[in-house]
């Protein structure tokens, strides 16, 4: 069955299934000789012969990352992740007929990316079936925060949201509440790393038990006032006073 990339399981409402081809194998055996098959204690790898070869320190990297951000998070990892890694973009379009860097299947256990080493798809794997489906904000915070190793495209996260808050193109939680706001509005490059800080801002001020708490009952696509109110009742803090300790706290470091 590792080799059975058609082969999956329902997708859940919040993935739209392409109507168009997304792999270019026709059977197991073609998938075979295309792929190069590594398998680990918690992963099992296809990478494209044009990918660039992974080392054994990226593999262990990969343990590494899995084994501590389980342990923080108390959780027990039961079933493979399934990693297939391509050149470049270009490789992803032509092979899955994605349009991104990295794309997480938390349904089907697996992760599409072009990539070797991918922990921040990793999360999204981890989070959504150990932790709960939440929304864009947390859910993209989460694997920014646990999913790099070195903040944001190299800067950490703090200096990306001084420079936000300076440049006063800093984004208000209210509006990252909205899930379709979040991917359609607004850029990327601001609502990753200001997620991120969200998430690390929150569990620093109420736990990681809490934050278990509130990412396990926001939900997918709510209307906003109403995850307003979840974020209230399981912090007991109003939003608009959360969010003014949260810049006060940027402000400061």
């Amino acid at each position: 069955m590792a080799y059975d990339i058609l082969n999956t399981r329902p997708r859940r409402k919040h993935f739209k299934t392409s109507t168009k081809k997304r792999v270019w194998m026709k059977t197991r055996e073609e998938f075979k000789k295309k792929w190069i098959y590594l398998e680990t204690k918690n992963f099992i790898r296809h990478l494209r012969p044009l990918t660039r070869k992974i080392t054994k320190d990226e593999l262990n990297a990969q343990e590494k990352h899995l084994k501590e951000f389980c342990k923080l998070f108390n959780i027990k990892n039961k079933d493979k992740i399934t990693i297939y890694s391509v050149k470049d973009r270009e490789d992803m379009k032509r092979v899955f007929n994605y349009e991104t860097n990295g794309r997480a299947e938390p349904q089907n256990n697996r992760v599409f990316t072009v990539y070797v080493y991918c922990p921040h798809e990793v999360v999204h794997i981890l989070s959504d079936n150990y932790l709960g489906e939440p929304n864009n904000l947390l859910g993209e915070g989460i694997a920014v925060c646990f999913g790099w190793d070195d903040g944001w495209h190299g800067k950490s996260l703090e200096d990306w949201m001084k420079k936000f808050v300076k440049e006063k193109t800093y984004i208000p939680i209210k509006e990252l509440l909205d899930d379709n706001k979040f991917k359609r509005k607004f850029d990327d490059n601001i609502t990753y790393p200001e997620s991120g800080a969200f998430v690390r801002f929150l569990i620093d001020r109420f736990g990681i038990k809490k934050f278990k708490e509130l990412y396990s009952k926001i939900g997918w696509k709510r209307p906003v006032k109403e995850t307003i109110g979840i974020f209230e009742k399981v912090l007991n803090i109003k939003l608009k006073d959360l969010e003014k300790e949260f810049i006060i706290k940027l402000s400061k470091n």
